[in-house]
């Protein structure tokens, strides 16, 4: 190729300008069809997803986790900071609603 067919070629390409797409997304909104196709494969999805931790017992176990962390936190009581902000929260202070570094330490 000599410069002046490759100048040329290139001058045709860029005068041509951007390619027109065809697709969906280009037109500017998604069909109807495309939208409900969209919305049976998710919930088809969402549906195999809670069959599977159904079938595999995940939410009785989640609930025996879930039933020991908040035994553990009763039998332990309320940490101190809690206190501190339920005072700050009904008191109403207009300031800084964090507690005092002396008082959010929690009891031994």
């Amino acid at each position: 190729f000599s410069m002046a067919s490759r100048y040329s070629s290139y001058s045709r390409f860029l005068s041509r300008g951007p390619k027109k797409r065809s697709s969906v997304a280009s037109q500017g909104s998604l069909s109807p069809s495309f939208l409900m196709g969209v919305a049976v494969v998710s919930f088809v999805t969402g549906a195999a997803m809670e069959s599977f931790m159904i079938a595999t017992g995940f939410y009785s176990k989640v609930t025996a986790i879930e039933a020991d962390r908040r035994r553990e936190a009763q039998e332990l009581g309320q940490p101190s900071w809690v206190g501190d902000m339920m005072k700050v929260h009904k008191h109403g202070s207009g300031g800084d609603a964090s507690p005092s570094p002396a008082t959010s330490q929690s009891k031994p």
